[in-house]
């Protein structure tokens, strides 16, 4: 019976290592492709890596790029408000000193006008004045001339009597002494008759006696006709002086007659010409009151539409300066991110790389005992029994060294994970690169209590701010409601009940520790 006990048992032992080397088996052949995939992973995320590092910087130089050339945007703006300010003011004050100019030139031109019209009214006042003098003078003169002309007609009738008197008195003189000559001559004849019949001497006395007295009657009488002559030659030429006097007061008439039409057509002129001056002033002070308000309004209107421009530039630079404050904070946030996380994957990785190099010692030394214990068994040498070692679910976090203890702090210090946490999130962070689903998800096998996800509170706006902080850095990350750190924050409770080893199998639920509850709280 022992012996048969002892077969069977044998039998069971060669049946139980069978099934433990074809289980082995099994599991170093999913290991090793496992190890494969996760080795082409490796390259393909190093690749991967490499791409997004370059992506970052290129994102971070762009960025820049864009913040130096707003920078330049802003100051060429600002540069030009100010030019523009300079040149409106400039301008606006070249149009008040023109505008002011301009007045002052119109003012100028109004009061010369002024004055010269006023020149021009004072001389027509003399004029007319002057006028009027004349045509007192004219109307005595004219007075004048009547009386002249009665004079001169009086004198003239006076004259042609007198001379008409004086030429009959004249004829019948020289008819009388033509006769009285003739007589003389006859009686001087019958004388000379009788003296000659008488005798000589006395008649001849007589003779010579009367030829003297008839001489001097004959001088007499030409020494009358010469003055009459004279007078007569003196009337003539008074009466021509008083006719060209005559003509020539007739002519200054006239004359003064043409002056007076012509002043009085000038003064008219005048007149209307200071009337087209006074509305022109009046057109011109209008209009160039117009000019003012209408510059005024422009200016105004110019000044508004500046305002407005300045307002609008004013609120374009500070969202420009919001917008790069912001940029600027998210490139530090992105800095910040990208160094914790690249230093996190770089711990991770090294960390992994151990974890894999102890894992392959490990399963050499499996794999070496297995031989010599085959190897022992095939020469007839039965090993002795030996019991399983029993690993409880928290013999990981024991196997564990302790580290020194942390301060709590509600920063997470991400080497303060531990390996079953970074290996999470390294395959989360995987799984999101790679638009895959590589995560496999344990919770489905741990009661309702454990695998109920946390009710979901509305995010504050510094959440929603982190989040989209967080997004801008995994910008070639597919969108999804949550990042990585927030995952890793948010399934903190997933964290605690599921550990993954390094080929993908799921490992025993563990237990919650206290230290995993405070980093879950």
């Amino acid at each position: 019976m022992e012996a048969d006990a002892a077969a069977t048992a044998g039998d069971d032992n060669e049946a139980a290592e069978l099934f433990n080397r074809q289980v082995d088996q099994q599991k170093l052949a999913a290991m090793a492709a496992r190890v494969a995939q996760l080795q082409d992973e490796d390259a393909e995320l190093r690749a991967r890596h490499d791409k997004r590092e370059q992506e970052t910087h290129e994102f971070v130089a762009y960025f820049q790029k864009e913040i130096q050339t707003r920078d330049k945007q802003l100051t060429k703006l600002s540069e030009e408000l100010a030019a523009a300010r300079l040149s409106h003011a400039l301008a606006l004050e070249q149009m008040q000193q023109a505008r002011d100019t301009e007045r002052q030139h119109l003012i100028q031109q109004a009061t010369a006008k002024e004055e010269a019209a006023s020149e021009q009214i004072f001389y027509l006042r003399e004029e007319l004045h002057q006028l009027e003098l004349f045509r007192e003078m004219k109307d005595s003169i004219a007075a004048k001339m009547k009386d002249l002309e009665t004079q001169l007609t009086l004198e003239r009738e006076q004259a042609r009597d007198t001379t008409s008197a004086l030429e009959r008195k004249f004829l019948e003189e020289k008819a009388r002494l033509q006769k009285e000559h003739e007589k003389k001559i006859e009686i001087v004849k019958q004388q000379a008759k009788e003296d000659a019949r008488n005798g000589l001497d006395a008649d001849t006395r007589k003779i010579v006696t009367d030829n003297k007295r008839m001489g001097e009657e004959l001088r007499f009488q030409l020494q009358m006709t010469e003055e009459l002559q004279r007078e007569k030659q003196q009337f003539e030429t008074r009466a021509k002086t008083l006719n060209v006097e005559l003509q020539l007061q007739v002519q200054k008439e006239a004359e003064f007659a043409k002056q007076a039409q012509r002043q009085a057509r000038e003064l008219t002129q005048l007149r209307s010409s200071l009337r087209e001056a006074e509305q022109k002033l009046g057109v011109g002070l209008a209009a160039a009151s117009w000019d003012a308000h209408a510059h005024a309004a422009r200016h105004e209107r110019e000044r508004e539409e500046l305002t407005l421009d300045v307002e609008g530039l004013r609120k374009l630079l500070r969202l420009k300066n919001r917008e790069l404050r912001n940029l600027r904070r998210l490139a530090q946030t992105i800095l910040t991110q990208r160094t914790d996380v690249e230093q996190f994957i770089l711990d991770s990785l090294e960390h992994v790389k151990r974890e894999i190099e102890k894992e392959r010692k490990e399963k050499h030394e499996r794999e070496t005992e297995n031989y010599y214990r085959e190897v022992n068994c095939a020469h007839g040498i039965k090993p002795s029994l030996r019991f399983p070692k029993l690993t409880s679910p928290t013999s990981r976090q024991s196997s564990v060294p302790p580290g020194p203890p942390q301060h709590f702090t509600e920063k997470v210090d991400l080497r303060q994970l531990s390996w079953e946490d970074r290996e999470r999130v390294l395959r989360l962070v995987f799984a999101k690169i790679n638009h895959s689903n590589s995560f496999i998800d344990m919770q489905g096998e741990l009661p309702k209590e454990t695998t109920e996800p946390p009710p979901k509170h509305s995010r504050s706006p510094n959440q929603r701010e982190k989040q989209r902080s967080t997004a801008v850095y995994f910008a070639t990350e597919p969108h999804s409601g949550h990042s990585g750190r927030a995952t890793a924050d948010s399934n903190s409770m997933g964290e605690e009940s599921l550990s993954m080893s390094l080929s993908g199998m799921p490992l025993v639920p563990r237990v919650p520790t206290r230290t995993s509850i405070s980093k879950g709280r």
